[in-house]
């Protein structure tokens, strides 16, 4: 643009900047982001430092996020030393917007006094995703202030990068504070490298610390040890929850993620059984969960014991009892074992064992699966009918009469039942069925018809 025309533009917004009305200010900042010159940038920085609108200055942090150039960095940082939170993170946004061109300033802040400039460059520098940024953010690792090399830490272990793990190692070995101990293995963990493990324990064994910290410090230690730990690391971890420095919730999702990664936890033994049952019973859902796998496998007869009252807190939708059918599958259930818990059963109970039934393949008595077939939920319906064809040739006359049933759904199990049997007295019914309303039924009477070869049937295109 001709210098008189950006002479202009500028004399123009400054002028509709100045305005009350919020649409003429932002008629101001479309002009001077048009014209790419210094002045226009220089106005919009100012502009966002006294800007009182939100909607207008989420348009001037857009506008100079997309003026990526040294220029706008060197401006935008002046704002990060506003007394206005607003401003100062408005800066902030700005710089992490434009990426690999503020990384000069950000250096530079990362040489000031203030601790607050140097720990909004270590934020940005996190934000930015490219080579340049890492020596940078390692640096910032030896900042005096551990605000600022926890700061460090937290970009580094959300970047991933592996390189960045002999670093953090060197660090926890240092004398430090707490607080950048916590960041840095939280860091160690989301960067997956196992050997740094020895580190961890080895600061948990040498810490200090208020028994407040010593907590702290084990739980996050349980986190870790979850993703990178080992078997061998198992001793330890009782002895931290039998002292009281680990939670039960600690403990109980440490030991699910070291059987989720096939790490055995037993033998079962006293406190084990006491966990377990705790957090089945009094657990959240996730913890009352990771009891229920662990129990499958170690302790089955705590999961039965505790199964009604685990599906009356988590098996009353869809999603929840989907979720416990897992575990009470690895706990290798009997058709006696579900048949005793069925009597007294309530619906969600009801789903949840019927389910396990179905999917195991288990043979559930006929007359249990009948008197099950005239529930008002449909759900236990459906999942009587489609396990009945395992009773054998009995079934029959029960699928039989399951096909005039109102709902679809067991029409179709049952229809489909009787081609599982195979009996030759269900010809009638099938054939009936062809004409019913619903293609789906008439799809699998035909299917039924077809898998037991009855005689004179043929389907023609």
């Amino acid at each position: 643009m001709p210098r008189d025309g950006v002479v202009h533009v500028i004399r123009e917004a400054k002028r509709r900047l100045k305005s009350e009305r919020e649409s003429e200010r932002c008629e101001a900042v479309e002009l001077l982001s048009q014209i790419g010159h210094v002045s226009g940038t220089e106005l919009l920085a100012q502009q966002l430092e006294r800007e009182t609108s939100a909607y207008v200055r989420r348009r001037i942090i857009r506008i100079l996020g997309e003026m990526r150039n040294h220029r706008t960095a060197l401006m935008v940082s002046r704002l990060l030393s506003s007394s206005e939170a607003a401003v100062r993170n408005g800066a902030l946004e700005i710089l992490c917007s434009l990426q690999k061109v503020a990384l000069p300033v950000l250096a530079e802040l990362m040489t000031e006094e203030s601790r607050d400039l140097r720990k909004m460059a270590v934020e940005a520098l996190g934000a930015i995703a490219c080579e340049e940024a890492f020596p940078l953010l390692v640096t910032a690792l030896r900042d005096d202030d551990p605000n600022v090399a926890a700061g460090a830490v937290e970009s580094l272990g959300r970047h991933g990068d592996g390189r960045a793990v002999p670093y953090l190692r060197a660090l926890l070995q240092r004398s430090i504070s707490a607080w950048l101990a916590f960041a840095v293995i939280e860091a160690l963990t989301q960067l997956g490298d196992a050997a740094a493990m020895e580190d961890i324990d080895r600061y948990l064994r040498q810490s200090g610390g208020t028994s407040r910290e010593r907590a702290a410090l084990a739980g996050i230690w349980a986190v870790a040890a979850g993703k990178l730990g080992f078997r061998e690391q198992l001793p330890q971890a009782w002895e931290l929850y039998l002292s009281g420095e680990l939670t039960s919730r600690e403990m109980i999702m440490l030991m699910s993620q070291w059987q989720q990664r096939g790490i055995d936890v037993g033998p079962s033994h006293g406190p084990m059984e006491t966990l377990i049952a705790q957090q089945l019973e009094q657990g959240g859902r996730e913890e009352s969960l990771a009891a229920a796998h662990l129990a499958a496998q170690n302790l089955p007869h705590l999961l039965y014991i505790h199964l009604p009252l685990l599906s009356e807190r988590i098996g009353k939708e869809e999603e929840g009892l989907n979720e416990l059918i897992v575990p009470l599958l690895k706990a290798g259930p009997s058709a006696s074992r579900v048949t005793a818990l069925l009597d007294g059963a309530d619906s969600s109970m009801k789903r949840l064992l019927l389910s396990v039934a179905e999917r195991s393949m288990l043979i559930l008595p006929l007359e249990r699966l009948r008197a099950y077939a005239g529930d008002s939920d449909l759900s236990i319906v459906r999942l009587a009918v489609a396990q009945a064809w395992r009773c054998g040739s009995e079934a029959e006359e029960f699928l039989a009469e399951m096909t005039h049933h109102r709902d679809p759904e067991t029409v179709l199990s049952a229809l489909s039942g009787l081609g599982l049997l195979g009996g030759e007295k269900s010809n009638p019914l099938l054939l009936k069925a062809l004409e019913h309303s619903d293609s789906r039924i008439r799809r699998q009477a035909i299917d039924t018809l077809t898998m037991i070869g009855t005689p004179g049937f043929y389907i023609t295109n």
